[in-house]
């Protein structure tokens, strides 16, 4: 799935919880990612678009660092430094999607959903 088809699917998910959400509920986006330095701005700026359309959604997000080799990391951490809502997991070599997710799951226990 590319990050276009995530957006579009993501947004369509939102439009329909927006309809049944009566109180403010807290979900954690757990994102894995590997040398992903070029297109984290990317994502961020899709993925402010899609939540600013939950008003009574506080929406976190739990990074995790696969073990990248570029800048990956230093973006994530300017992040975690410049946004509350933002925490970064970083695993210390490339342990694959699964285990990534499990450690943002770990992470991510506090949410809602």
């Amino acid at each position: 799935m590319c990050l276009a088809d995530f957006v579009d699917f993501f947004g369509i998910i939102t439009g329909r919880l927006n309809l049944f959400l009566e109180n403010t509920m807290h979900i954690d986006i757990i994102v894995p990612v590997y040398n992903e330095e070029e297109a984290l701005p990317l994502f961020w700026q899709e993925m402010q678009k899609v939540t600013a359309r939950l008003p009574r959604v506080q929406f976190g997000y739990v990074f995790v660092n696969d073990g990248s080799r570029d800048g990956t990391l230093t973006v994530l951490r300017a992040w975690a430094e410049k946004y509350q809502y933002v925490r970064v997991v970083s695993l210390t070599r490339n342990f694959g999607k699964e285990a990534a997710l499990t450690a943002g799951l770990d992470e991510a226990r506090q949410a809602d959903a």
